[in-house]
């Protein structure tokens, strides 16, 4: 399927994604953050919304659809939390674990 052709386009407002991306505010960064496939994507396979939905749930702090809807991802604040969720996840659907190799700190 062309899910090109199945989503209206908007064209997002880069004033307000810059803005967002230099606010200091928790969050920002991830609501800036969108992907214009999630709706088309979701519409015809509810399974990925529920995917997605799950990770939060799992106590990831963002989960998206990856570029043209190739994977869901999730990011979450701790290892510990992360791992839960993969336990949770295998056996249901594929599963990928990237391990933290870098700190903010």
């Amino acid at each position: 399927r062309n899910f090109h052709r199945r989503f209206d386009r908007q064209v997002p407002d880069l004033k307000v994604i810059v803005r967002n991306l230099c606010s200091s505010a928790e969050g920002s960064l991830c609501a800036a953050l969108e992907n214009d496939f999630e709706s088309a994507v979701f519409e015809a396979h509810p399974v990925v919304r529920q995917a997605r939905s799950e990770l939060v749930d799992a106590g990831g702090f963002y989960a998206a659809l990856s570029g043209s809807g190739s994977a869901v991802f999730g990011l979450f604040y701790d290892e510990d939390t992360a791992l839960k969720a993969v336990r949770l996840f295998e056996g249901r659907y594929p599963v990928s674990y990237t391990p933290v190799l870098f700190s903010m700190a």
